[in-house]
């Protein structure tokens, strides 16, 4: 079992075309260019964004490879209990990516709720990274990650820690994350609990 498999939906690839409108001048009929970009799909044709000549088309399976490369640098997958949710949202004009790490997980039933958890031992706090991207220029790259409460799964507990690295599709580098990066916010994780439940 691949504990950080990709979603098959993840990987498709995009033509960015140059967009035209059609001048008249003396009965004479000229194309003209513009420094527009319509970005579709090669597999269904669907229009994903329309975007300046400075927008880097960046799929999602390399973003998501890429991570994957840095956890398994990490942590032995074969033996860490990972589990991984990819969603391709709007026919794939975003996308985003949540690796849960359960190894790691705090267990609140030694600290008291102060009204911020759920009581029982269902509930707990475990590191997740998150990733998002998209195609139509409403999300950069990002890389985030966080703490969230297990029942929800959706719920960043400590936001004022969690880490973001951000990249614009304008700019000619891609996005880099690396072992440090990703050690840190284990740390933190671990750190957790007594500085929020004190």
């Amino acid at each position: 079992m691949n504990n950080l498999e990709i979603n098959k939906d993840v990987y498709f690839d995009c033509d960015k075309i140059q967009l035209k409108y059609t001048n008249e001048f003396n009965e004479e009929f000229n194309d003209e260019y513009v420094n527009r970009y319509a970005i579709v799909r090669k597999d269904n044709e669907k229009l994903l964004g329309i975007h300046s000549d400075d927008y880097n088309i960046r799929p999602y399976s390399k973003l998501a490879e890429s991570v994957n490369e840095v956890v398994r640098e990490c942590v032995d997958i074969d033996k860490y209990h990972i589990t991984t949710k990819d969603q391709v949202l709007e026919d794939g004009k975003k996308y985003r990516r949540d690796i849960n790490f359960w190894d790691d997980s705090i267990d609140l039933t030694n600290y008291k709720t102060n009204g911020m958890h759920i009581k029982g031992k269902e509930e707990r706090i475990i590191p997740q990274l998150r990733i998002y991207s998209s195609m139509d220029g409403r999300w950069g790259q990002q890389i985030m990650w966080s703490s969230v409460y297990v029942v929800c799964l959706n719920g960043m507990v400590r936001p004022d820690w969690t880490f973001v690295v951000y990249n614009k599709h304008n700019k000619r580098k891609d996005i880099t994350w690396g072992i440090e990066d990703f050690k840190s916010g284990l740390v933190a994780h671990k750190e957790l609990g007594a500085d929020l439940f004190k």
